[in-house]
């Protein structure tokens, strides 16, 4: 009795065995993760350019702003606001122009500085050199001919269902010689 019962299982098993209902469903399960993940990371990696972009875009346009923000610039242009601009000036401009979320910014990191250089010439006539050193923040720093220097550093955290939270430091630094 229980022998026939095995053999009438495995007849049943074996002739199960070749039919392949069902695995259109497991197929597409399967492939439809695969793909739901592959859309998630193109989508992280696509915000990811973007911020990268903006950080660098920040940090240009920050420094552009500050180059004609030097000691000298009431004199030379009229009404032009935030003359002899500070680290904090530059920083809430960047704030108003950029894309992204200042909110992870805080005063112990605030994810822009602001540097000012004073230049050193040197070198030969035929291959002149110029040195810059750090200078502070006094007025004399922000003469036209001096380097202001923006840097910004900005975390950006990838957000992917299901997995642990991976973040990356984006930077950019931009340097111009301060006009005016």
């Amino acid at each position: 009795m229980i022998c026939r019962y095995v053999v009438k299982s495995l007849k049943l098993a074996v002739s199960r065995a070749g039919d392949d209902h069902g695995a259109a469903l497991i197929e597409m399960a399967i492939s439809s993760a695969v793909l739901l993940a592959t859309f998630v990371g193109i989508m992280q990696l696509t915000m990811a350019c973007y911020v990268y972009n903006a950080v660098n875009e920040v940090a240009r346009d920050s420094a552009r702003w500050a180059m004609v923000r030097g000691n000298m610039c009431s004199t030379n242009t009229v009404n032009l606001d935030h003359c002899n601009a500070t680290s904090s000036d530059i920083q809430d401009y960047a704030k108003k122009v950029a894309a992204i979320n200042w909110s992870q910014c805080t005063s112990q990191n605030p994810c822009l500085t602001a540097t000012w250089m004073t230049g050193t010439k040197g070198g030969t006539n035929q291959h002149p050199a110029t040195t810059w050193s750090a200078c502070g923040t006094t007025s004399s720093c922000k003469s036209p001919g001096n380097l202001v220097v923006v840097s910004v550093s900005y975390p950006y955290s990838f957000n992917v269902p299901f997995l642990s939270t991976y973040s990356m430091t984006m930077g950019s630094t931009a340097q111009v010689v301060i006009s005016q």
